[in-house]
């Protein structure tokens, strides 16, 4: 049984999201880290798959209307956030689709030794996403896969092994 944290992001990454999670087994331990302004999202992904998470709740990288100062005011609450909580709980491994928070998070997993599994969206075939730029740029993401053949040559270190849908 291995003990792993779920990043969920909104948007379109959260059916991603909820099919990967669908897929994981039950016998793990899965705790979900989900920004404060997505916490509705929870009951629908329980009610999806018939199961009950942990959840932690982790400040939002950015909002709609955040400027640059918010943005990085906000990714350093995110990492002290990521910190405190990967601290705690010691993981065995940090999963994300595609979600901005994998910066951050991933951070903190890299500076406390913990594995990090990196996911595009499947939105991304011949474009590079921010999120995914970065991630390679830094080696944040143990492993980093995308979800086209194509995509593979966006990323250095990139692995298809097909989609989570």
């Amino acid at each position: 049984m291995k003990h792993i944290v779920m990043v969920i992001g909104g948007g379109g990454f959260f059916f991603q999201s909820v099919s990967l999670l669908g897929k994981l087994n039950a016998a793990n331990r899965i705790r979900l880290a989900v920004p404060t302004d997505s916490l509705q999202m929870i009951p629908e992904i329980e009610k999806r798959l018939q199961r009950r998470f942990e959840i932690v709740r982790i400040p939002p990288v950015t909002t709609i209307a955040s400027s640059a100062v918010s943005r990085a005011l906000n990714f350093v609450k995110c990492i002290r956030a990521a910190l405190a909580m990967l601290h705690s709980d010691r993981p065995d491994l940090v999963v994300t689709v595609a979600s901005s928070l994998a910066v951050p998070i991933f951070l903190a997993a890299k500076l406390l030794g913990i594995k990090t599994v990196y996911i595009d969206s499947i939105t991304r075939v011949n474009q590079a996403s921010t999120t995914g730029r970065l991630l390679s740029k830094f080696k944040l993401a143990d492993r980093f896969y995308v979800q086209w053949p194509e995509a593979v040559t966006l990323y250095k270190g990139a692995v298809y092994k097909g989609t989570v849908l």
